[in-house]
């Protein structure tokens, strides 16, 4: 058929050319049996060639395609990983996987997923742990304050405390929440649950502050609870006071840092935490030679420094606290006229204006006197909350009533002693009128020179204390209305049939000071 197609299609040229031209001479190889050298040689050749190609370039990728489907197919697959503002990242169980977001990981997330995609038992985990199925979804859109609130627990009713000691060595934390587990079975949970946590918080921080020795507790971050200068990384210090509030001082006014960046709202000064360190402080502004406080208030401002970013020693905080101690409230009282002014009664905090968004622990046990606590200024201008500042600089309340002690009663009316008339208004402050009403009525239980029966012991307890002396004087001068010349103090000395040296002595001040004395005395070990 070819030789059809090539008469009927070839030009006549072609076909006189090839019919001219000789056959070619074809050099002949050796063969035996029939089977030729070259067919015998060339064909072992190839079948070694893909051979070597085989094991040397191909069977590695196969073996790649291999543990890549091993990876994404084999093992547990059927969790979630989310990485939150604090650089943590947290475990989900889930029906679904998520390529896109597996994928998209930092290099603490990888191990995290690989602990998981190796499929190690959980005894042997280092970094992961599941959290709670609760509202752990979406922390990478959560903010850094929910964050924190979310990961001080467990449990919030065990008030503050370092998180991540909880399960560590010499800590009783761990023994206050299996105490209040009823069962056996649940506190086993509870207490592997917490230690799993533990060890993986403790890995995880180690590892996002590149630290070669290993974290034990929050003693081994204490030096990172304060940024000492604007180039430390703010995250890192935001983590620490998360996991350690205690350790970094979260619940003290004199202790720890200025502002809350971090700190569990749980741990946050508030009415009723600051008894003890209330007690302990003096009613004066702290100094040079305060030695420890000292240093921690200039710590203060060193940490608003680096968190405004003030990198120019001219405008440096710290500067002018080293060169007027508590002077800078009244230096600064125009550019942050809010730095003792206490925002939130809830808790203990202030800003430098109104209008900034950054929240600061009260100055009031640092400068108390600077703040005005107690009205020791003036009683015109704000005065702190009586909890926010030391004992010493408030004049003490233990009646029932909740007057406060910057209430004030300008039409205060105090009844006379025979109930049916009433003395000549005098401007006060509410607890001075409330007091003085008081002794009106505890004239029925005077007896030889002083109140009888609890409460009027307390009431004379109040007024007589050295910070009542100008209400003392106030009670004293009273003008009866209607009455010429009838003033409380000389109704008392026809009522009583006395005449005291002073008004102090008349309501047996003298007596209830001796008493306070015997009993300081007795408390002496």
């Amino acid at each position: 058929v070819d030789e059809l197609v090539f008469e009927a299609t070839a030009p006549t040229r072609a076909r006189r050319l090839i019919s001219r031209v000789a056959p070619l001479e074809l050099t002949t190889w050796r063969s035996w049996k029939g089977l030729d050298l070259k067919a015998g040689t060339i064909f072992p050749l190839l079948l070694i060639i893909l051979l070597v190609v085989g094991y040397t370039n191909i069977k590695p990728h196969v073996n790649t395609l291999q543990n890549v489907h091993d990876s994404m197919c084999g093992n547990r697959q059927n969790f979630t990983y989310s990485v939150d503002k604090l650089h943590l990242v947290h475990l989900q169980n889930t029906n679904d996987f998520h390529a896109a977001k597996v994928y998209a990981m930092s290099s603490l997330a990888e191990k995290v997923v690989l602990e998981m995609t190796d499929g190690r038992p959980e005894a042997d985990w280092r970094f992961a742990h599941f959290e709670s199925q609760e509202g752990m979804s979406d922390v990478s859109s959560k903010s850094v304050s929910e964050l924190v609130n979310q990961l001080y627990g467990p449990p919030r009713d065990i008030r503050c405390h370092d998180t991540l000691d909880v399960g560590g060595p010499n800590n009783k934390t761990l023994k206050d929440i299996l105490f209040r587990i009823p069962s056996q079975t649940q506190k086993l949970a509870t207490r592997t649950a917490i230690l799993t946590k533990r060890r993986a918080l403790l890995s995880s921080v180690q590892y996002l502050m590149n630290r070669k020795s290993p974290i034990r507790s929050c003693a081994d971050l204490q030096n990172i609870c304060v940024p000492q200068q604007t180039s430390e990384s703010l995250d890192h210090v935001q983590l620490v006071r998360a996991l350690c509030p205690k350790t970094c001082g979260c619940d003290s006014l004199q202790r720890g840092s200025w502002t809350v960046f971090g700190c569990p709202d749980i741990c946050l000064p508030r009415p009723g935490s600051l008894e003890g360190e209330r007690a302990k402080i003096s009613c004066q502004d702290v100094s040079k030679t305060s030695g420890a406080n000292w240093q921690a208030f200039l710590g203060w401002f060193r940490d608003i420094d680096v968190w405004l970013n003030n990198t120019k020693a001219s405008m440096k905080l710290e500067r002018f606290a080293k060169k007027d101690g508590c002077g800078v409230v009244k230096r600064f009282a125009a550019l942050f006229p809010a730095i003792c002014k206490i925002e939130d009664t809830t808790r203990f905090l202030s800003k430098l204006r109104k209008t900034d968004a950054t929240m600061l622990k009260a100055l009031t046990h640092f400068c108390p006197v600077s703040c005005n606590c107690g009205g020791s200024l003036s009683t015109d201008h704000y005065i702190p909350p009586e909890a926010a500042c030391p004992a010493a600089c408030v004049c003490p309340w233990t009646l029932a009533s909740s007057i406060k002690e910057q209430d004030k009663s300008p039409a205060c009316v105090v009844p006379f002693f025979d109930g049916r008339s009433f003395f000549t208004q005098v401007a006060t402050d509410a607890r001075c009128c409330h007091l003085m009403q008081k002794v009106i009525a505890c004239m029925a239980h005077y007896r030889g020179g002083k109140f009888t029966g609890q409460a009027c012991a307390a009431v004379t307890g109040m007024i007589c204390h050295e910070c009542r002396n100008e209400c003392i004087d106030q009670l004293w001068d009273l003008e009866a209305e209607g009455m010429d010349n009838m003033t409380f103090r000389a109704a008392f000395w026809n009522l009583t049939n006395t005449t005291p040296a002073g008004p102090r002595s008349a309501l047996g001040c003298d007596t209830h000071r001796h008493l306070a004395a015997t009993e300081a005395a007795l408390l002496v070990p």
